[in-house]
């Protein structure tokens, strides 16, 4: 995990302060530190002195508490029914319990039991929360004896969040037991805090499951309305044309790294999912019934087909083990949540730079597949820049020309010749290149891995299970992302592409890094090891490309790549776009965590011009914009591309390179049909026809964003034409199409 500016700050100051008392320290001491607690009226010099006894760690304990039972004892930093405000947080103490208030959120924990509770405005949305983790027993904070307050826990933060206080709460058991320490991150004036949990011993322990966040409760969460209750359903990645859902809320199921808890109809709603990704796959399981979560829990630890693993998530081993550190937030709008929970992704790990536009331009795949030959890539880049060039086809006069899979049979492709020719044309060359994977039957494992020769085979490479069988998917064997040879092959490769010359790079199948198996460096999990691999290939690219991920996790990614597909494969199909836009419903807020949302290659061609047209306008308002059409001499191929491809208020809006929010989020896996960007006064309006019969669409304004009962002149950007829409707007859409619209406040 990369740790901002702000937050190395805050680990310098900490190392030069006396070391906090370990887990251990403080069971072994606690004997002395009841003893010397006993008189809560004592001036904090006579508690240290009494207290020099139990040694140093002591020195870290401020006031004690008194209880009924001296095992029950609890030390805090704060006098009695006291309060102590840093900047604009404030931290007090009842006769109960510890309250931080930030302002929009308060968060209670309970001195007795150790449970937390989590409110918002005033009102409790998740009490009675817990902490626990899975190492030889299962270790639960409500089980432990003492649940303890730390003053050296309390620390001013100032980072790319904002400002604001670290905070850390312990719980402590009999000697041996590993202790649980909460950690948490409050900030001002924002609707969230982050939470993790660290399992402490002074023995090496391992463990592969850590939950930072359990709550159970029959009367269920309490999301502040209940009209429509629906749980966000987010896959780990885009592979096997799996959905985004926004599921009923009654029944079981689970998300990856991120769900909502939301009202469809008053949208308010609480989100909660991971923020750093450097070691663990998070999965967060519920349970709902009559219409509200009554169980949930958010840990460290996934595995399942959705996360390609037939294996268990890998251990963690150490004295302290860290879990996956959690952003949870309420919020009147939910979706306002996703994209702050988008944006703190970003803080975590800053995008990777990024100086030029959104790529416009074109990729084989769709148009010829493994055939791609290199006379077709001269002839599609010499007709871009002769007819579709000339029409304003682009990004600020820059087109990408890009080499897909070449997969066929025959001689090898002149890449450093194509290169060349693209570039004489005025634009840039890209190329494809799978990173982690080897496809192939096996006859060829044995053969040798271009840049490692003759050291290693393909079969060397492989990512194993312990039976020692090649892991699996899609066809394609894994490859170890930790093995030397795997990245001699990757760098060896990358390297040969920036010296052809190529300015653009798909990496695919990217999910094969990120299996668990047995690979050549112990001790990592699937992420540690998957982070590994993107490192050095981020390295080896040093900012020559630009680097798009195509099937791939949901995270990591903005630290590596400036565009990740947000859908499995599709093409131009109504299906298709139904299909991609089903993660615009639901992922659109992944465009504040990467640079650009890919919506995958624009197809025009080969199906009915409304579909065609659909498919367009799904581009333009998803991010990137790169055709895949036939154009090296297929007419109709050719026709459609300058008639639908050089629009130019479709092109300035595609260029802008930012995903539409939607409208509705009660559509299950299907995509909603109505898209919304804000643009100063007004906004942009896309609606979408799935169906093969005509239908008229009504949009409620106040719906969408804009002011009830004021005027909008709404311009069709496909033909330009204009309406005037007060309070509700009705839209006919032929089958199969969609409409793009303007509105501004007249």
């Amino acid at each position: 995990m990369k740790l901002t500016k702000g937050r190395a700050i805050v680990r310098q100051k900490r190392c030069c302060r006396k070391p906090e008392p370990t887990a251990v320290e403080l069971q072994e001491n606690s004997v002395a530190l009841d003893q010397a607690s006993s008189d809560a009226r004592l001036t904090r010099r006579e508690f240290l002195k009494r207290s020099s006894a139990a040694g140093a760690a002591a020195l870290h304990l401020a006031i004690a508490r008194p209880s009924e039972a001296p095992s029950d004892r609890l030390f805090n930093n704060l006098a009695r029914d006291s309060a102590t405000k840093y900047g604009n947080i404030q931290v007090s103490q009842a006769a109960d319990k510890l309250v931080v208030d930030t302002g929009p959120m308060q968060f209670s924990f309970f001195w007795t039991t150790g449970l937390t509770s989590y409110a918002w405005d005033g009102i409790d949305r998740i009490p009675n929360a817990y902490c626990g983790a899975r190492t030889d027993t299962l270790l639960k904070s409500t089980d432990y004896a003492k649940h303890m307050f730390l003053s050296s826990d309390v620390r001013p933060l100032l980072d790319g969040f904002g400002k604001g206080i670290q905070l850390g709460l312990l719980h402590t058991a009999e000697v041996g037991k590993p202790a649980l320490r909460q950690t948490y991150y409050f900030y001002e004036g924002k609707r969230y805090l982050l939470l993790e949990v660290h399992v402490e011993s002074t023995a090496e322990i391992q463990t592969n499951w850590v939950a930072p966040l359990q709550w159970e409760g029959f009367k269920g969460l309490d999301i502040g309305s209940a009209f429509d209750p629906r749980v966000l359903i987010v896959p780990w990645d885009n592979d096997h044309f799996i959905r985004f859902r926004g599921a009923p809320i009654n029944g079981t199921g689970s998300s990856y790294e991120v769900t909502a808890i939301y009202d469809n109809r008053s949208r308010k709603g609480l989100v909660v999912g991971s923020v750093s990704h450097d070691i663990w796959k998070t999965g967060i399981d519920y349970r709902g019934l009559n219409g509200k979560i009554n169980a949930l829990t958010v840990y460290g630890g996934a595995s399942s087909p959705v996360t390609q693993d037939s294996l268990p998530h890998g251990m963690v081993h150490g004295t302290k083990v860290v879990s996956p550190r959690i952003f949870m937030g309420y919020y009147d709008d939910w979706r306002n949540g996703m994209e702050e929970y988008g944006g703190a992704n970003q803080i975590m790990s800053p995008r990777l730079p990024w100086v030029g536009g959104m790529p416009v331009g074109w990729n084989s795949w769709y148009a010829y597949r493994c055939n791609i030959k290199s006379e077709t890539m001269i002839s599609v880049s010499d007709f871009i820049r002769n007819d579709l060039e000339s029409r304003g086809y682009g990004n600020g006069g820059v087109v990408y020309a890009n080499w897909d899979s070449a997969c066929g049979a025959g001689p090898k492709p002149d890449y450093e010749g194509v290169a060349n020719h693209i570039r004489r044309n005025g634009q840039r060359p890209g190329i494809y290149f799978v990173p982690f994977a080897h496809f192939g039957n096996a006859m060829n494992d044995h053969e040798p891995v271009p840049g490692t020769e003759p050291q290693y085979s393909w079969s060397d490479l492989f990512l194993r299970d312990p039976n020692n069988v090649p892991l699996a998917t899609d066809g394609g064997r894994a490859l170890d992302p930790t093995h030397p040879g795997t990245q001699q092959y990757v760098e060896s490769t990358l390297k040969q592409f920036k010296q052809w010359g190529y300015e653009f790079v798909k990496l695919d199948f990217l999910s094969h890094g990120a299996m668990e198996g047995r690979r050549f460096l112990g001790g990592m999990t699937a992420i540690k090891a998957y982070n590994h691999g993107m490192r050095y290939i981020r390295e080896a690219i040093a900012g020559k490309m630009f680097v798009s991920l195509s099937i791939a996790p949901l995270f990591p990614g903005a630290e590596y790549g400036h565009s990740r597909r947000i859908s499995c494969d599709a093409s131009g199909s109504i299906h298709d776009t139904e299909y991609m836009l089903n993660s615009v419903t639901y992922g659109w807020w992944l465009g504040n965590y990467y640079r650009y949302n890919d919506g995958d290659l624009v197809v025009v061609g080969p199906n009915s011009l409304n579909a065609a047209r659909s498919r367009v306008i799904a581009s333009a308002i998803t991010g990137m914009f790169l055709d895949s059409d036939p154009l090296a001499a297929d007419s109709n191929a050719r026709e459609r591309a300058v008639e639908l491809l050089t629009r130019p208020a479709i092109l300035a809006l595609a260029r802008r390179g930012k995903t539409f929010r939607p409208v509705e989020n009660n559509t299950g896996d299907r995509a909603t049909d109505t898209f919304v960007s804000e643009e100063g006064p007004g906004c942009y309006l896309a609606v979408f026809n799935y169906q093969q019969e005509p239908a008229t669409k009504a949009i409620d304004l106040k719906r969408a964003g804009l002011k009830p009962g004021a005027r909008y002149r709404a311009t069709d950007l496909w033909n330009g034409t204009s309406s005037i829409a007060v309070g509700r707007m009705s839209v006919e859409l032929e089958a199969a199409q969609a409409a793009l619209f303007a509105l501004r406040g007249i």
